[in-house]
């Protein structure tokens, strides 16, 4: 089995996938327009939050995710 590659001149493949997201958030973040702020009650609210794929945490860890909704 080969080792890991990598190129000890230059930025990694995770450090260059880090900068390019940095870009984009800056670029999407300099294009809105006007004093964004994040309204009190939003569209499902009071629903339970959900990972990255979509499925509602549950037990425990909802009411801990929930709780940083909050704070």
């Amino acid at each position: 089995m080969a080792g890991k590659r990598y190129n000890p001149d230059g930025p990694s493949a995770e450090e260059r996938a880090l900068e390019r997201f940095t870009e984009l958030m800056i670029k999407k973040i300099s294009s809105i327009k006007g004093d964004w702020k994040k309204p009190w009650f939003t569209e499902n609210f009071m629903a339970w939050p959900k990972n990255l794929s979509g499925r509602e945490y549950n037990g425990m860890n909802a009411l801990m995710r929930a709780s940083r909704m909050v704070a």
